[in-house]
């Protein structure tokens, strides 16, 4: 199946402007930094972000979602930082790379003296390649990690014209420029050949670019104040498969795709910020919750004898619903402990449910009715009838994220979005995943998977887009990440 970069499609009568677009960021948080707010990384399971001004420096840790847990001091005046094989490095207005050892300590050591002449400098790691990047102007140096020898120089780089053009960040794929004064993200393959600029919403601090896992962070400066980060899913809009496109929609492709073996039926997914977690349904006896890397690689499974229909995780504990009407709490999952946390709470033993985190309560769906429930009383806070949904399992299954909740009819292909009024915002059509159990959140995705039904079935992580005005998606290309079990 052929992809291509596209600016302008015509497909049945519509014109899609797919380089008008402008990204929206699927997460903002608040950050304080004292000072600046100016690198941004990501650990696997942490935000991890850098301030700079001065040499009383500090690095600040966050949740996934935005949630400051900790402030560790680092005396270094700093521009930007990486973590690479468990360690962090970050980048000096004195010239020099520091590794980082011990964070919780202040431990640090002198990677690279003096190797460059700019305060203002920000470096980027090539994990690919052992290497990391120095930009300089339209200059981009690449060296090697371990010795600092010159590897690669690229010219006539794309950049703002402030201190952009000493600003530079990697991902797995591509490197990465921007302009912040034109709110442009200018992306490179290795080779130094532009691949594509997206339009970007938010983010004007020109230190900041950074890159967190495959996503891209941008701040707007607290300038001695607390100042706010933007991450953004770059791939939302940059290749366009065209054999989705339906009446001038654009149908989502699965950003991660992986193997889950259920030993019955692929019911739910969740994440702890660092692993997925699914569960599988059919029997009591059977019951087991299988653990994937972020790649969709399997880990381990573990059994837990309960009949599951969903799965979430929150404040550091599993939570799942059963066939037999109650929501368990699951506190140790490794020793298979678990206990009941509401018991013959609904009817009907397909019934999935959902946590609203933010609100510190729960859905159950019934039908087109939604029930919001208190998670520590049981006792019932709202509820909205209307709500769209497929005419199978599918009105029993839900999920929720930080802003919205989610159901979905398999038939139609269509996932529905909600405000927590009960508003429906946007529908998206989703390309793979068929079974009306398993619509789960995880990971800032939406996941639907194809049961396996007593064999190997797949699950499907979707990036939900920004919508257009007809209500479809306009995101949704880009490769899928394939896991191995």
């Amino acid at each position: 199946m052929k992809k291509i970069f596209v600016t302008f499609l015509i497909v049945f009568g519509f014109i899609l402007f797919f380089d008008a677009q402008v990204l929206q960021p699927f997460i903002e948080f608040s950050d304080d930094p004292y000072n600046h707010n100016m690198g941004l990384t990501f650990d696997g399971q942490y935000y991890y972000t850098v301030n700079g001004g001065s040499i009383s420096g500090k690095i600040n840790k966050y949740t996934t979602s935005g949630v400051f847990i900790a402030s560790y001091p680092i005396d270094i005046d700093m521009r930007s930082i990486e973590y690479y094989n468990h360690n962090f490095y970050v980048s000096s207005c004195d010239g020099s790379i520091y590794k980082i050892s011990n964070l919780e300590k202040g431990k640090y050591s002198v990677l690279f003296q003096n190797f460059y002449s700019e305060c203002q400098t920000s470096f980027a790691i090539n994990k690919s390649h052992n290497s990391f990047y120095i930009l300089s102007d339209n200059e981009l140096k690449e060296y090697h990690f371990a010795t600092g020898d010159l590897i690669n120089s690229f010219n006539n780089i794309k950049t703002g014209s402030n201190t952009e053009q000493n600003t530079v960040a990697c991902t797995d794929d591509y490197f990465y420029t921007f302009d912040a004064s034109e709110h442009e993200i200018y992306e490179y393959d290795f080779n130094a050949n532009l691949n594509h600029t997206y339009s970007y919403s938010k983010g004007s601090y020109s230190f900041s670019l950074s890159s967190a896992g495959n996503d891209i962070f941008i701040s707007d400066d607290g300038n001695y104040s607390t100042g706010t980060w933007y991450g953004y899913k770059i791939n939302s809009f940059s290749q366009i498969d065209i054999d989705n496109f339906q009446s001038g929609y654009v149908i989502l492709n699965p950003t991660i795709e992986f193997s889950d073996d259920p030993y019955n039926h692929n019911m739910g997914l969740t994440f702890d910020g660092q692993y997925y977690y699914t569960v599988n349904g059919g029997s009591a006896a059977s019951g087991k919750i299988n653990k994937y890397n972020d790649d969709g690689d399997f880990i381990a499974s573990f059994p837990i004898e309960i009949d599951m229909r969903s799965i979430e995780y929150y404040n550091q504990n599993f939570y799942v619903s059963s066939c037999d009407g109650s929501i368990y709490k699951i506190s140790n999952l490794e020793k298979g402990k678990y206990s009941v946390l509401f018991q013959n709470f609904y009817s009907e033993c397909q019934t999935s449910f959902a946590i609203n985190k933010s609100h510190n309560s729960f859905y159950i769906m019934n039908g087109t009715n939604i029930k919001e429930y208190d998670l520590n009383s049981g006792n019932i806070i709202s509820q909205f009838d209307n709500i769209q949904s497929g005419s199978s399992i599918e009105l029993y299954t839900i999920a929720c994220s930080d802003q919205f909740f989610y159901t979905f009819d398999v038939d139609q292909k269509n996932i529905y979005e909600y405000d927590f009024s009960g508003n429906l915002l946007n529908t998206y059509t989703f390309a793979k995943g068929s079974y009306g159990f398993s619509l789960s959140f995880a990971n800032n995705m939406v996941f639907v998977s194809d049961d396996g039904d007593y064999s190997t079935g797949t699950w499907y992580g979707y990036i939900l887009s920004t919508p257009n005005s007809k209500g479809k998606t306009n995101g949704g290309g880009g490769e899928t990440h394939k896991g191995k079990h």
